[in-house]
Protein backbone atom coordinates (compact mmCIF):
# COMPACT_ATOMS: atom_id res chain seq x y z
CA UNK A 1 0.00 0.00 0.00
CA UNK A 2 1.50 3.13 -1.32
CA UNK A 3 0.10 6.20 0.78
CA UNK A 4 0.94 9.06 -0.74
CA UNK A 5 0.21 12.65 0.90
CA UNK A 6 0.13 14.19 -1.98
CA UNK A 7 -3.14 12.83 -4.05
CA UNK A 8 -6.43 12.70 -2.99
CA UNK A 9 -7.50 9.04 -1.69
CA UNK A 10 -8.78 7.10 -3.81
CA UNK A 11 -12.44 5.98 -4.09
CA UNK A 12 -12.45 4.38 -7.77
CA UNK A 13 -9.98 2.60 -9.81
CA UNK A 14 -10.08 1.96 -13.53
CA UNK A 15 -13.40 3.60 -13.45
CA UNK A 16 -14.84 1.66 -10.97
CA UNK A 17 -16.28 3.62 -7.62
CA UNK A 18 -14.78 1.66 -4.62
CA UNK A 19 -15.90 1.65 -1.12
CA UNK A 20 -12.40 1.93 1.07
CA UNK A 21 -14.15 2.76 4.37
CA UNK A 22 -12.08 0.86 7.51
CA UNK A 23 -15.36 -0.81 7.93
CA UNK A 24 -15.90 -1.72 5.00
CA UNK A 25 -12.38 -3.33 4.43
CA UNK A 26 -12.82 -5.30 7.72
CA UNK A 27 -16.12 -6.44 6.91
CA UNK A 28 -14.26 -8.15 3.88
CA UNK A 29 -11.19 -9.26 6.28
CA UNK A 30 -14.57 -11.04 8.18
CA UNK A 31 -16.38 -12.21 5.23
CA UNK A 32 -13.02 -13.96 4.31
CA UNK A 33 -12.72 -16.14 7.21
CA UNK A 34 -16.32 -17.14 7.91
CA UNK A 35 -16.19 -20.99 7.61
CA UNK A 36 -20.08 -21.12 7.06
CA UNK A 37 -20.02 -18.98 3.51
CA UNK A 38 -18.83 -20.76 0.21
CA UNK A 39 -15.76 -19.73 -1.32
CA UNK A 40 -18.26 -18.11 -4.11
CA UNK A 41 -20.30 -16.59 -1.37
CA UNK A 42 -17.73 -14.28 0.34
CA UNK A 43 -16.63 -13.51 -2.89
CA UNK A 44 -20.14 -12.12 -4.03
CA UNK A 45 -20.37 -10.23 -0.77
CA UNK A 46 -16.55 -8.87 -0.88
CA UNK A 47 -17.26 -7.45 -4.23
CA UNK A 48 -20.68 -6.30 -3.40
CA UNK A 49 -18.63 -4.56 -0.34
CA UNK A 50 -15.94 -3.07 -1.65
CA UNK A 51 -17.34 -2.14 -5.47
CA UNK A 52 -20.89 -0.88 -4.57
CA UNK A 53 -21.81 -0.08 -8.52
CA UNK A 54 -23.71 -2.14 -10.35
CA UNK A 55 -20.75 -3.44 -12.71
CA UNK A 56 -18.41 -5.97 -11.71
CA UNK A 57 -14.57 -4.80 -12.04
CA UNK A 58 -12.74 -7.29 -14.10
CA UNK A 59 -10.06 -9.49 -11.82
CA UNK A 60 -7.36 -7.50 -12.65
CA UNK A 61 -9.00 -4.31 -11.27
CA UNK A 62 -9.50 -6.42 -7.59
CA UNK A 63 -6.01 -7.58 -7.71
CA UNK A 64 -4.85 -3.78 -8.46
CA UNK A 65 -7.26 -2.95 -5.53
CA UNK A 66 -5.90 -4.84 -3.11
CA UNK A 67 -1.99 -4.52 -3.86
CA UNK A 68 -1.97 -1.00 -4.24
CA UNK A 69 -4.96 -0.45 -1.66
CA UNK A 70 -5.35 -2.18 0.91
CA UNK A 71 -2.48 -5.05 1.79
CA UNK A 72 -0.12 -3.18 3.95
CA UNK A 73 2.97 -5.25 1.98
CA UNK A 74 4.20 -4.87 5.48
CA UNK A 75 5.62 -8.35 7.30
CA UNK A 76 7.01 -7.93 10.42
CA UNK A 77 10.79 -8.85 12.13
CA UNK A 78 8.81 -10.59 14.02
CA UNK A 79 7.69 -14.10 14.29
CA UNK A 80 4.86 -14.00 16.28
CA UNK A 81 1.78 -12.21 15.39
CA UNK A 82 1.28 -9.02 17.04
CA UNK A 83 -1.93 -8.30 16.40
CA UNK A 84 -5.62 -9.15 14.19
CA UNK A 85 -7.46 -6.02 13.03
CA UNK A 86 -10.54 -7.79 13.77
CA UNK A 87 -9.42 -9.58 17.55
CA UNK A 88 -7.84 -6.56 18.56
CA UNK A 89 -11.01 -4.05 18.21
CA UNK A 90 -11.48 -2.89 21.77
CA UNK A 91 -8.08 -2.45 21.61
CA UNK A 92 -7.58 -0.53 18.88
CA UNK A 93 -10.74 1.74 19.32
CA UNK A 94 -9.34 2.62 22.95
CA UNK A 95 -5.78 3.38 21.45
CA UNK A 96 -7.39 5.68 18.79
CA UNK A 97 -9.58 7.48 21.17
CA UNK A 98 -6.32 7.87 23.79
CA UNK A 99 -4.10 8.53 21.39
CA UNK A 100 -5.78 10.98 18.59
CA UNK A 101 -9.35 11.20 20.03
CA UNK A 102 -11.15 9.20 17.15
CA UNK A 103 -14.20 7.42 18.06
CA UNK A 104 -14.19 4.89 15.18
CA UNK A 105 -17.92 4.34 15.68
CA UNK A 106 -18.38 7.60 14.05
CA UNK A 107 -15.55 8.76 11.84
CA UNK A 108 -15.69 7.22 8.39
CA UNK A 109 -11.54 7.03 7.93
CA UNK A 110 -10.07 5.50 4.79
CA UNK A 111 -8.83 2.24 5.15
CA UNK A 112 -5.31 3.88 4.39
CA UNK A 113 -5.65 6.93 6.93
CA UNK A 114 -6.56 4.09 9.32
CA UNK A 115 -3.84 1.82 8.65
CA UNK A 116 -1.12 5.20 8.64
CA UNK A 117 -2.88 5.73 12.24
CA UNK A 118 -2.75 2.37 13.75
CA UNK A 119 0.80 2.47 12.68
CA UNK A 120 1.50 5.60 14.41
CA UNK A 121 0.22 4.13 17.85
CA UNK A 122 2.40 5.51 20.43
CA UNK A 123 3.90 3.19 23.01
CA UNK A 124 1.41 4.24 25.67
CA UNK A 125 -1.38 2.61 23.99
CA UNK A 126 -3.37 -0.23 24.69
CA UNK A 127 -3.06 -1.94 21.49
CA UNK A 128 0.65 -1.09 21.61
CA UNK A 129 1.26 -2.28 24.87
CA UNK A 130 -0.85 -5.93 23.94
CA UNK A 131 1.84 -5.82 21.09
CA UNK A 132 4.79 -5.36 23.13
CA UNK A 133 3.78 -8.53 24.81
CA UNK A 134 2.79 -10.71 22.46
CA UNK A 135 6.36 -9.89 21.27
CA UNK A 136 8.23 -10.61 24.17
CA UNK A 137 10.50 -13.00 23.97
CA UNK A 138 10.75 -15.08 27.55
CA UNK A 139 14.29 -14.75 29.16
CA UNK A 140 16.43 -18.07 30.17
CA UNK A 141 15.64 -19.29 33.30
CA UNK A 142 17.43 -19.18 36.11
CA UNK A 143 17.04 -18.70 39.90
CA UNK A 144 16.34 -15.06 39.99
CA UNK A 145 13.32 -14.69 37.10
CA UNK A 146 11.02 -17.53 37.98
CA UNK A 147 8.06 -14.85 38.84
CA UNK A 148 8.87 -12.83 36.01
CA UNK A 149 9.14 -15.42 33.49
CA UNK A 150 5.31 -16.83 34.92
CA UNK A 151 3.52 -13.13 34.72
CA UNK A 152 4.79 -12.88 31.18
CA UNK A 153 3.71 -16.52 30.20
CA UNK A 154 0.17 -15.50 32.11
CA UNK A 155 -0.05 -12.07 30.21
CA UNK A 156 1.01 -13.73 26.79
CA UNK A 157 -2.05 -16.78 27.40
CA UNK A 158 -4.25 -13.92 28.37
CA UNK A 159 -3.65 -11.55 24.96
CA UNK A 160 -3.07 -14.95 23.07
CA UNK A 161 -4.62 -14.40 19.66
CA UNK A 162 -6.96 -17.43 17.90
CA UNK A 163 -5.22 -18.24 14.94
CA UNK A 164 -1.46 -17.49 13.55
CA UNK A 165 -0.96 -15.35 10.79
CA UNK A 166 0.37 -17.43 8.20
CA UNK A 167 -3.27 -19.07 8.52
CA UNK A 168 -5.31 -15.39 8.31
CA UNK A 169 -2.57 -14.91 4.92
CA UNK A 170 -3.27 -18.26 3.63
CA UNK A 171 -6.70 -17.81 3.77
CA UNK A 172 -6.83 -14.76 2.52
CA UNK A 173 -4.79 -15.48 -0.42
CA UNK A 174 -7.11 -18.46 -1.21
CA UNK A 175 -9.97 -16.28 -1.02
CA UNK A 176 -8.74 -13.62 -3.43
CA UNK A 177 -7.23 -16.37 -5.73
CA UNK A 178 -11.38 -17.29 -5.34
CA UNK A 179 -12.65 -14.34 -6.18
CA UNK A 180 -10.14 -13.44 -9.57
CA UNK A 181 -11.26 -17.10 -10.67
CA UNK A 182 -15.21 -16.55 -10.00
CA UNK A 183 -14.46 -12.97 -11.77
CA UNK A 184 -13.13 -14.47 -14.70
CA UNK A 185 -16.07 -17.26 -14.87
CA UNK A 186 -18.57 -14.95 -14.75
CA UNK A 187 -16.80 -12.70 -17.36
CA UNK A 188 -17.15 -15.69 -19.86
Amino acid sequence: MIFDIRRPLPDEIDGYPVDLRFQTVLNVFEIMHKQEFSANEKIRFATALLFPGRRVPPVETVNRLFEQYISTGKKGTHSTRSFDFLQDGSYIYSSFRMDYGIDLFREKLHWMQFVSLFQGLSERTKMREVMSIRQRKLPTPDKYNGELIANLLELKAYYALEITQEERERNIQNSLANLARALRAKAR
